[in-house]
Protein backbone atom coordinates (compact mmCIF):
# COMPACT_ATOMS: atom_id res chain seq x y z
CA UNK A 1 0.00 0.00 0.00
CA UNK A 2 1.41 3.50 -0.70
CA UNK A 3 -0.27 6.85 -0.49
CA UNK A 4 -0.23 9.42 -4.00
CA UNK A 5 0.32 12.65 -4.04
CA UNK A 6 -3.35 13.74 -4.16
CA UNK A 7 -3.52 11.73 -0.52
CA UNK A 8 -5.56 8.91 -1.34
CA UNK A 9 -4.85 5.49 -1.24
CA UNK A 10 -4.20 3.50 -3.77
CA UNK A 11 -4.58 -0.06 -2.89
CA UNK A 12 -3.42 -2.27 -5.96
CA UNK A 13 -6.97 -4.50 -5.66
CA UNK A 14 -6.68 -8.09 -4.39
CA UNK A 15 -6.85 -10.93 -6.74
CA UNK A 16 -10.45 -12.23 -5.96
CA UNK A 17 -11.87 -8.58 -6.64
CA UNK A 18 -10.42 -8.32 -9.89
CA UNK A 19 -12.79 -7.40 -12.29
CA UNK A 20 -14.46 -10.59 -14.04
CA UNK A 21 -15.04 -10.95 -18.06
CA UNK A 22 -18.74 -11.38 -18.65
CA UNK A 23 -19.15 -13.26 -21.84
CA UNK A 24 -21.57 -11.72 -24.09
CA UNK A 25 -25.07 -12.91 -24.45
CA UNK A 26 -26.66 -14.31 -27.53
CA UNK A 27 -29.67 -11.98 -29.06
CA UNK A 28 -30.58 -13.84 -31.88
CA UNK A 29 -29.97 -16.19 -34.36
CA UNK A 30 -29.81 -16.32 -38.59
CA UNK A 31 -29.99 -18.36 -41.07
CA UNK A 32 -27.69 -16.99 -44.31
CA UNK A 33 -26.66 -19.06 -47.50
CA UNK A 34 -27.68 -22.26 -45.57
CA UNK A 35 -25.41 -21.84 -42.39
CA UNK A 36 -26.40 -20.67 -39.17
CA UNK A 37 -25.02 -17.75 -37.15
CA UNK A 38 -25.31 -16.02 -33.41
CA UNK A 39 -25.42 -12.02 -32.84
CA UNK A 40 -24.03 -10.92 -29.21
CA UNK A 41 -25.05 -8.19 -27.41
CA UNK A 42 -21.55 -6.34 -27.76
CA UNK A 43 -22.18 -6.39 -31.85
CA UNK A 44 -20.60 -9.55 -32.47
CA UNK A 45 -20.97 -12.44 -34.76
CA UNK A 46 -20.19 -16.04 -34.65
CA UNK A 47 -20.83 -18.32 -37.55
CA UNK A 48 -22.14 -21.86 -35.77
CA UNK A 49 -22.29 -24.55 -39.09
CA UNK A 50 -20.24 -24.57 -42.01
CA UNK A 51 -21.90 -27.45 -44.49
CA UNK A 52 -24.34 -24.68 -45.94
CA UNK A 53 -27.64 -26.95 -45.38
CA UNK A 54 -29.68 -25.85 -42.53
CA UNK A 55 -32.71 -23.65 -41.77
CA UNK A 56 -35.27 -22.46 -39.65
CA UNK A 57 -32.69 -21.95 -36.23
CA UNK A 58 -34.30 -20.88 -33.24
CA UNK A 59 -32.55 -19.00 -29.93
CA UNK A 60 -34.07 -20.37 -26.44
CA UNK A 61 -35.19 -18.05 -23.95
CA UNK A 62 -32.40 -18.20 -21.80
CA UNK A 63 -30.26 -17.45 -24.66
CA UNK A 64 -28.05 -20.38 -24.07
CA UNK A 65 -29.03 -22.78 -26.96
CA UNK A 66 -30.11 -22.87 -30.76
CA UNK A 67 -32.06 -25.91 -32.44
CA UNK A 68 -32.28 -25.86 -35.83
CA UNK A 69 -32.94 -27.75 -39.11
CA UNK A 70 -30.67 -29.71 -40.99
CA UNK A 71 -31.24 -30.88 -44.39
CA UNK A 72 -30.70 -34.66 -45.53
CA UNK A 73 -30.20 -36.06 -48.59
CA UNK A 74 -30.94 -39.74 -49.84
CA UNK A 75 -33.47 -39.88 -46.95
CA UNK A 76 -36.92 -39.49 -49.12
CA UNK A 77 -40.05 -40.16 -47.17
CA UNK A 78 -43.62 -39.55 -48.27
CA UNK A 79 -46.49 -37.63 -46.62
CA UNK A 80 -50.25 -36.81 -48.28
CA UNK A 81 -48.92 -33.90 -50.42
CA UNK A 82 -46.23 -36.00 -51.66
CA UNK A 83 -42.09 -37.32 -51.19
CA UNK A 84 -39.60 -35.56 -49.85
CA UNK A 85 -36.34 -35.30 -47.80
CA UNK A 86 -36.62 -36.41 -44.10
CA UNK A 87 -34.51 -33.78 -42.89
CA UNK A 88 -32.73 -33.73 -39.03
CA UNK A 89 -33.51 -32.13 -35.87
CA UNK A 90 -30.02 -30.83 -34.11
CA UNK A 91 -28.78 -28.57 -31.04
CA UNK A 92 -26.15 -26.64 -29.61
CA UNK A 93 -25.34 -25.46 -26.33
CA UNK A 94 -23.88 -22.43 -26.60
CA UNK A 95 -21.97 -23.23 -23.09
CA UNK A 96 -20.57 -26.28 -24.38
CA UNK A 97 -17.87 -25.43 -26.69
CA UNK A 98 -20.94 -25.15 -29.39
CA UNK A 99 -21.18 -28.63 -29.59
CA UNK A 100 -23.56 -29.78 -32.17
CA UNK A 101 -26.03 -32.75 -31.53
CA UNK A 102 -28.46 -34.31 -33.83
CA UNK A 103 -31.87 -35.24 -31.78
CA UNK A 104 -33.52 -36.98 -34.72
CA UNK A 105 -33.42 -37.68 -37.74
CA UNK A 106 -36.89 -38.22 -40.38
CA UNK A 107 -37.45 -41.45 -41.78
CA UNK A 108 -39.45 -43.73 -44.31
CA UNK A 109 -43.21 -43.36 -44.07
CA UNK A 110 -45.75 -46.39 -43.58
CA UNK A 111 -49.47 -46.62 -43.03
CA UNK A 112 -48.91 -46.70 -39.60
CA UNK A 113 -47.16 -43.85 -39.29
CA UNK A 114 -49.95 -42.43 -40.97
CA UNK A 115 -52.50 -43.55 -39.04
CA UNK A 116 -51.15 -43.03 -35.28
CA UNK A 117 -49.64 -39.43 -36.25
CA UNK A 118 -46.09 -40.75 -36.13
CA UNK A 119 -44.76 -39.34 -39.82
CA UNK A 120 -41.45 -37.84 -39.09
CA UNK A 121 -40.88 -36.71 -42.74
CA UNK A 122 -40.28 -32.89 -44.00
CA UNK A 123 -39.33 -32.24 -39.97
CA UNK A 124 -38.81 -27.81 -39.62
CA UNK A 125 -40.38 -25.04 -37.34
CA UNK A 126 -38.54 -25.97 -33.85
CA UNK A 127 -39.39 -23.96 -30.73
CA UNK A 128 -37.88 -24.61 -27.29
CA UNK A 129 -40.60 -25.83 -24.86
CA UNK A 130 -40.86 -23.25 -21.76
CA UNK A 131 -38.71 -24.66 -19.31
CA UNK A 132 -36.28 -25.70 -22.41
CA UNK A 133 -36.55 -29.59 -21.34
CA UNK A 134 -38.06 -30.46 -24.73
CA UNK A 135 -38.16 -29.22 -28.63
CA UNK A 136 -41.72 -29.09 -30.26
CA UNK A 137 -41.27 -29.36 -34.49
CA UNK A 138 -43.24 -29.96 -36.90
CA UNK A 139 -43.31 -32.63 -39.45
CA UNK A 140 -45.40 -32.87 -43.32
CA UNK A 141 -48.24 -35.76 -42.51
CA UNK A 142 -51.55 -35.52 -43.96
CA UNK A 143 -52.82 -34.02 -46.87
CA UNK A 144 -54.18 -31.21 -45.19
CA UNK A 145 -52.97 -31.49 -41.64
CA UNK A 146 -49.22 -31.33 -40.57
CA UNK A 147 -47.87 -33.23 -37.47
CA UNK A 148 -46.39 -31.73 -34.08
CA UNK A 149 -43.79 -33.30 -32.16
CA UNK A 150 -41.91 -32.79 -28.81
CA UNK A 151 -38.53 -34.48 -28.16
CA UNK A 152 -36.06 -34.05 -25.37
CA UNK A 153 -33.04 -32.11 -25.57
CA UNK A 154 -30.72 -34.89 -24.71
CA UNK A 155 -32.72 -36.87 -27.85
CA UNK A 156 -34.47 -39.28 -25.86
CA UNK A 157 -38.63 -39.12 -25.36
CA UNK A 158 -39.97 -38.48 -28.99
CA UNK A 159 -43.65 -38.39 -29.31
CA UNK A 160 -46.34 -37.43 -31.28
CA UNK A 161 -47.98 -34.10 -29.67
CA UNK A 162 -51.15 -33.49 -32.04
CA UNK A 163 -52.23 -32.56 -35.50
CA UNK A 164 -51.53 -29.17 -36.58
CA UNK A 165 -50.21 -26.67 -39.48
CA UNK A 166 -47.73 -24.22 -37.46
CA UNK A 167 -46.62 -23.53 -33.71
CA UNK A 168 -46.08 -21.53 -31.06
CA UNK A 169 -45.15 -20.93 -27.25
CA UNK A 170 -46.27 -19.03 -24.68
CA UNK A 171 -42.88 -17.64 -23.09
CA UNK A 172 -44.26 -14.43 -20.84
CA UNK A 173 -44.38 -15.87 -17.20
CA UNK A 174 -46.90 -13.81 -15.92
CA UNK A 175 -49.56 -15.64 -18.75
CA UNK A 176 -51.73 -17.94 -16.73
CA UNK A 177 -50.93 -20.01 -19.95
CA UNK A 178 -47.54 -20.06 -19.52
CA UNK A 179 -45.57 -23.30 -21.28
CA UNK A 180 -49.12 -23.61 -23.15
CA UNK A 181 -48.76 -24.06 -27.04
CA UNK A 182 -50.99 -22.19 -29.75
CA UNK A 183 -51.19 -24.14 -32.57
CA UNK A 184 -53.14 -23.56 -36.00
CA UNK A 185 -55.64 -26.64 -36.78
CA UNK A 186 -57.87 -27.71 -39.88
CA UNK A 187 -60.74 -29.22 -39.13
CA UNK A 188 -64.26 -29.32 -40.90
CA UNK A 189 -67.85 -28.40 -39.93
CA UNK A 190 -69.90 -30.96 -39.22
CA UNK A 191 -72.56 -29.20 -41.57
CA UNK A 192 -69.99 -29.93 -44.46
CA UNK A 193 -66.91 -27.40 -45.19
CA UNK A 194 -63.59 -26.66 -43.36
CA UNK A 195 -61.88 -23.99 -41.37
CA UNK A 196 -58.38 -22.79 -39.94
CA UNK A 197 -58.28 -21.26 -36.36
CA UNK A 198 -55.39 -21.78 -33.76
CA UNK A 199 -56.00 -23.49 -30.81
CA UNK A 200 -54.24 -23.14 -26.97
CA UNK A 201 -53.06 -26.52 -26.25
CA UNK A 202 -51.43 -27.65 -22.96
CA UNK A 203 -47.67 -29.17 -23.07
CA UNK A 204 -49.05 -32.71 -22.79
CA UNK A 205 -51.25 -32.05 -26.14
CA UNK A 206 -54.86 -31.53 -24.77
CA UNK A 207 -56.53 -29.01 -26.79
CA UNK A 208 -58.01 -26.71 -24.22
CA UNK A 209 -59.77 -23.84 -25.97
CA UNK A 210 -60.24 -21.65 -29.61
CA UNK A 211 -57.22 -19.16 -29.30
CA UNK A 212 -58.54 -16.60 -32.64
CA UNK A 213 -59.93 -17.64 -35.39
CA UNK A 214 -59.89 -15.13 -38.43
Amino acid sequence: MRISGSGLLNVPHARGDEPKLVPPKAVKVFEKKGDIYVKFNNGGTKQLTFDGINFDPVLSSSRTKVAFIKKTFGNPCSTGVGDFEGNELWLINLGQNKKEKMLIRGKPTNNEDYRTGRVLCALHSPQFSADEKKIYFISGAGAVTDAIHQIDIDGSNWEHLTGGNSLEVIYDRKSKYYGYLIINKHKYFPEGGSYDCDWLVSPEGKETKLWSCP
